[in-house]
């Protein structure tokens, strides 16, 4: 019976995990850049004094404009893994 009930429903899992993000609303310097967990990131130059929403997950930084991506970036500070403190050899 449970077979019956269940198995039209059942999906595989996806291929891909879940990424946690957190969602920040922003204004877009005169200067263009956007502050994000205090640091700076560049969008262009004709979005200035806009409010944006920036995408921050564990590896990225995404700026959103309106539903629409406007720029991306890696982190500019070491993941909490890295034990070496930013230093490369």
């Amino acid at each position: 019976m449970l077979e019956e009930i269940d198995c039209p429903w059942r999906k595989p899992l996806p291929s891909e995990a879940c990424v946690l993000a957190g969602w920040r609303r922003r204004k877009v310097g005169i200067d263009h850049h956007v502050e994000a967990s205090k640091h700076f990131y560049l969008v262009p130059y004709r979005h200035a004094h806009a409010q944006v929403e920036v995408r921050l997950t564990a590896r990225t930084v995404e700026i959103v404009l309106k539903g629409e991506r406007i720029a991306a970036a890696g982190l500019k500070w070491p993941l909490p893994e890295d034990t070496s403190g930013g230093a490369r050899r």
